[in-house]
């Protein structure tokens, strides 16, 4: 089976939620920021890299509050998204990149309607900064999906050793 990891990052300032407005990929929605993860680092470096990619923003503090469990229809493949939380940041936010646009979203203006149907469903429960988020989402050929509230974390299983996504968290760089 092939795999994937990746992470998403909420960061406030104040009453305000850093949006990442995706100009290619995802068909022009918003999101998190957050990306996919590369071999050599841990999920916290991805989440901190790809944030500072994306936003000119330094995440801080980072603490996991949950995980993502994406399954595809037909592919042999899932991609296992870490979420993480940062308490403090630095940096300044760039507004506009060639792969997506930034912005401080006040919470009560989130777009949700501007969002993938799937990510509606999840990221209400992150911006409020419920721990233990835990779903799992399987998307079918015709772009339908699944979702699932899960109570516990996802075991799997890699190369013939078992994991899961907060071990391969702390112990995989």
């Amino acid at each position: 089976m092939k795999h994937a990891f990746a992470t998403l990052v909420l960061v406030k300032n104040q009453n305000k939620v850093l949006m990442v407005f995706k100009k290619r990929t995802f068909n022009g929605t918003y999101n998190l920021p957050g990306g996919h993860k590369h071999n050599y680092e841990t999920f916290e470096e991805c989440a901190i890299r790809e944030c500072k990619e994306e936003t000119g923003i330094i995440p801080q503090d980072l603490k996991r509050i949950g995980s993502l469990y994406f399954s595809f229809e037909g592919k042999d493949a899932f991609t296992d998204v870490q979420i993480f939380l940062a308490k403090n940041h630095k940096g300044k936010i760039i507004h506009e990149q060639e792969e997506c646009n930034s912005y401080w979203i006040d919470r009560a203006e989130i777009p949700y309607d501007k969002m993938l149907p799937a990510d509606k469903e999840f990221i209400p429960e992150i911006i409020n900064e419920k721990e233990n988020t835990f779903y799992k989402v399987h998307f079918n050929k015709d772009k339908s999906y699944k979702i699932e509230k899960l109570q516990n974390e996802i075991s799997y299983t890699i190369d013939g050793n078992k994991s899961s996504s907060k071990l391969h968290n702390l112990y995989n760089g």
